[in-house]
């Protein structure tokens, strides 16, 4: 089983989500503001064993969680 890394980092003033995860795969993000209902919101491809993008967290939630899947 391997384990893939999540972090939120700050990085000029705006904030980031970065995984880890293998290259040539494609990465999905999905987002949720309960940790049930789980919504996609990006496509990626790491370079180098990881891909951020920009954190974007609705006005209306206090809490916001991230998780990475590999899309088929």
């Amino acid at each position: 089983m391997e384990w893939w890394l999540g972090s939120v980092r700050q990085t000029g003033g705006s904030w980031q989500v970065q995984f880890t995860g293998f290259e040539g795969f494609a990465c999905g993000v999905q987002a949720s503001s309960n940790l049930l209902d789980w919504a996609a919101v990006s496509t990626n491809y790491p370079t180098n064993g990881v891909f951020a993008f920009p954190l974007s967290v609705p006005a209306d939630s206090s809490r916001w969680f991230y998780r990475s899947v590999l899309d088929p």
